[in-house]
């Protein structure tokens, strides 16, 4: 059996994808969870924000239904500013501004302690970008299949 013949039917495992998709996440958060000083994290916290985090990439799904012809005045003959373009309005903009709008939303819903440190409050961001995160592997994993996955299972979440 062939070297070739072992990768790919690993690649065909949906629980091994699963996996990959989970593990960059659960990584980034453990090591910075541990770095953290004790009694700083709320844990119950940490779910309503990764659980918010899960939902945002909905509304990026549902801005592009609701304009789906936003990016149309792009000048496609101009492939770098279409490329511009795309990566700092697109993934940039509007992406960033609805975790930063999910994050808030949450924020709102929870009571926070005044004695809340910035560290924590950055674990919470964490956290919502981390569920942003997740489902945005999944979907480029149902999209373009595994090969995608591996890139992106150390340049998904940059802290």
């Amino acid at each position: 059996m062939s070297n070739l013949f072992i990768i790919s039917e690993w690649f065909n495992n949906n629980i091994i994808l699963g996996f990959l998709a989970i593990l960059p996440i659960f990584v980034y958060s453990s090591i910075l969870y541990f770095l953290i000083p004790p009694n700083h994290i709320n844990l119950v916290k940490c779910q309503r924000y990764f659980i918010g985090g899960l939902l945002s990439p909905m509304l990026v799904l549902f801005w592009h239904f609701l304009f789906p012809n936003w990016l149309s005045f792009i000048d496609t003959k101009n492939m770098y500013l279409a490329f511009v373009f795309l990566t700092f309005i697109q993934i940039g903009l509007i992406e960033e501004f609805f975790k930063f709008l999910t994050y808030k939303y949450i924020s709102k819903q929870i009571k926070t302690t005044p004695d809340e440190s910035p560290i924590s409050t950055m674990y919470y961001v964490l956290m919502s970008t981390a569920g942003f995160a997740l489902l945005e592997n999944v979907l480029y994993l149902m999209n373009n299949g595994p090969s995608v996955l591996l890139i992106r299972a150390f340049t998904a979440i940059c802290v």
